[in-house]
């Protein structure tokens, strides 16, 4: 926030207490009653039918599913990927808020980063090594970070095109959901 950010994507959460409103729901929902016009994103979690893994439980974030692609021959665009995670939360609350692409993401790749053999989406490689600059991965965590791009994206549309300089999160998230 002190630096002028104003959406923010997290993938991570608390398989251990999935469905629960956790500390880390409660704080992600008091920052945001405090900074409306900040978004924040949680990844649903990657335990099927499992629950919504803390913090994604909060009440004022955008909780995100991932759903399928057909890159790599897998399961054709389309549907809710099998592994994300999905339900009411314990106090009876549907999440995840939204999916996006979850499945065979290609993004950049760490050189400490394990990777099984055949994932490699680029032939691109780190300086040096046979390593490679990109990889691809399944998960809520790779969907998060594509939900939090359109959410960019829009966030400039109302700035630029509708002139709204410091548009509402909760306008942000009723576009992306519809």
């Amino acid at each position: 926030w002190q630096n002028n950010a104003r959406i923010q994507t997290n993938s991570w959460g608390n398989q251990n207490l999935a469905g629960e409103y956790s500390s880390d729901s409660r704080s992600a929902d008091s920052f945001l009653v405090d900074y409306p016009r900040f978004l924040v994103l949680f990844s649903a979690g990657d335990l099927a039918a499992g629950g919504i893994t803390p913090p994604g439980t909060a009440k004022n974030v955008i909780t995100v599913g991932a759903s399928t692609t057909g890159s790599f021959d897998s399961t054709a665009e389309g549907s809710v990927a099998s592994f994300s995670s999905r339900g009411t939360t314990a106090d009876g609350r549907i999440k995840p808020d939204i999916v996006a692409p979850g499945v065979q993401i290609c993004s950049a790749r760490a050189e400490e980063a394990q990777q099984p053999a055949g994932w490699s989406c680029s032939s691109a490689r780190h300086s040096g090594t046979t390593t490679p600059l990109y990889m691809s991965a399944d998960g809520t965590s790779a969907a998060a970070p594509v939900v939090g791009g359109a959410a960019l994206l829009a966030r400039q549309f109302l700035r630029t095109e509708l002139s709204i300089s410091n548009p509402d999160s909760a306008l942000i998230k009723a576009i992306l959901i519809n």
